[in-house]
């Protein structure tokens, strides 16, 4: 009776040790797409004013990989730029006005939500116009008289000849 009795605890712990590593797979794989995951703000403010804009994606970053992300909207500045980190497995590592690049410290793909906020960039401006100059056209040149013998137009008549005939 002892025998089984110890078989039964081996058994017990062996299948809840499996049971414990695999949720903490689980829990180490999904904690990457969590809604708890924390988020941290990188670099500049954004003005609240009217003249703000607002830029938002999703990408995926492959495993130990850079992602240069390129904003929808143009931004006078690097915007305030929100991007969670996924406990230190994402990394934001350069910001400019058009554009950020993310890097994966894992070893597989991971998903990464962003959001950037910031003053809109001044349009371009137009090219000024002066007034339109006056040109002087010069008159056509007549072509020559005759045409040499290798140019598409040897042997045709200098006009148009009417064609008659029956059928």
């Amino acid at each position: 009776m002892h025998v089984h009795a110890g078989r039964d605890f081996e058994n017990y712990f062996r299948h809840r040790s499996i049971l414990a590593a695999g949720l903490a797979l689980a829990i180490a794989t999904a904690g990457c797409m969590s809604p708890f995951s924390p988020s941290r703000t990188v670099v500049s403010d954004a003005p609240a004013t009217a003249g703000v804009a607002v830029d938002t994606g999703k990408l995926v970053v492959g495993p130990h990989a850079f992602q240069d992300v390129y904003y929808n909207v143009p931004f006078a500045a690097a915007p305030k730029l929100e991007v969670p980190d996924h406990w230190g497995k994402c990394q934001v590592v350069m910001e400019t006005p058009t554009r950020f690049r993310v890097l994966n410290h894992t070893g597989s793909d991971l998903e990464v939500d962003w959001k950037a906020i910031g003053a809109k960039a001044a349009p371009a401006p137009l090219p000024v116009l002066g007034p339109p100059q006056a040109r002087e056209i010069a008159a056509p040149v007549a072509a020559p008289a005759t045409s040499p013998a290798n140019s598409p137009g040897a042997g045709l008549p200098a006009e148009p000849v009417p064609v008659s005939g029956t059928r």
